[in-house]
C-alpha cells in the first residue's frame, strides 16, 4: 500500500456533457439547471410566485461568499429529499460519465491503496449531485472519496493557489504526496504546481500537436492522458513501483 492521495476534478474530469447537447450545456450549465428547478419548485410546491423565489436566491447569494446548494432549498421551503431526485433526473439530460468504466477505474485506485478526494469549483451537495449522475451514488461516495475538498469546505477557488495551499494545510501531508488528476490546464496543472504538487495527471482532449505544444515549455512532472483506463493503467504502474 503506498500513501499517495488522488486530488480528483469533476467537471470535464468526471463528468463530461453528453454527445447530443451542446458545448455550452455540459458540466457548468448544470448550475443554472439547479437554480432554475428550485425557482419552479418554488412556485408550485412551496406556493411562491417565481419573482419572489427568484429575489430570495439573489438576496442569499447577496449575502453569502460560500454557500451550499441546501442553504437556498432552506430559503426556499424545498425538502432536500424532493428536490435531489428531481435534479439528478434532470441533469442526465444534459452530462455523462467521462467513462463508462469510471467507477470501476476509480474502485480499482482505491484498491491497488491510493487514497481518494474529490477536488473541484462546486460546493458539497453540488459535488455529489455530479457524481450521481457519473454513476456514483451517495454510499458508493462515501466508500470512495476521504473527503470532498470543495469551495464550500476550502473557501477559495481552484485557479487560486491558495486553494491549493490550504488543501496542502488541510491534508497535513508534504506535496510530493499528492497527485492531481484534472482536465483544466491552469486550475489543475498549473495552479498546483506553483505549491509544490509535482505529479499531475491531465486527462485532456486535445489534438497531439496541441498537447505538446502545451508541454513544450512544462516541467516533466506532468503527465498526459485522455481516459481513465490509461490513468489507471499509468497510477497502478506507479503504485507497483513505490
Amino acid at each position: 500500500m503506498n500513501d499517495l492521495i488522488l486530488l480528483i476534478d469533476v467537471d470535464g474530469t468526471v463528468i463530461v456533457p453528453r454527445d447530443e447537447v451542446q458545448d455550452d450545456q455540459g458540466p457548468q450549465f448544470l448550475e443554472h439547471r439547479l437554480l432554475a428547478l428550485m425557482c419552479e419548485l418554488a412556485s408550485g410546491d412551496a406556493g411562491m410566485n417565481r419573482q419572489e423565489a427568484e429575489q430570495r436566491i439573489r438576496q442569499h447569494f447577496s449575502e453569502k461568499t460560500w454557500w451550499e446548494w441546501e442553504e437556498f432549498l432552506d430559503v426556499l421551503g424545498l425538502s432536500p429529499a424532493t428536490f435531489w431526485p428531481i435534479a439528478d433526473a434532470d441533469g442526465l439530460q444534459y452530462v455523462q460519465p467521462r467513462d463508462q468504466a469510471l467507477a470501476s477505474c476509480l474502485q480499482q485506485l482505491k484498491d491497488v491503496g491510493y487514497r481518494l478526494m474529490v477536488t473541484s469549483n462546486n460546493p458539497v451537495c453540488g459535488i455529489r449531485h455530479k457524481l450521481r449522475l457519473a454513476g456514483i451514488d451517495d454510499s458508493r461516495q462515501d466508500d470512495l472519496f476521504e473527503q470532498i475538498l470543495a469551495t464550500s469546505v476550502i473557501e477559495a477557488m481552484k485557479w487560486d493557489e491558495i486553494y491549493w495551499q490550504r488543501v496542502v494545510k488541510r491534508l497535513n501531508v508534504h506535496p510530493s504526496q499528492l497527485i492531481v488528476i484534472g482536465d483544466t490546464w491552469h486550475d489543475d496543472v498549473v495552479m498546483p504546481g506553483q505549491v509544490g504538487i509535482e505529479r499531475r495527471l491531465w486527462l485532456h482532449n486535445e489534438s497531439t500537436d496541441q498537447v505538446a505544444q502545451q508541454l513544450a515549455n512544462a516541467d516533466t512532472t506532468i503527465t498526459p492522458a485522455t481516459s481513465w483506463p490509461e490513468v489507471v493503467a499509468m497510477l497502478c504502474r506507479l503504485g507497483s513501483s513505490l
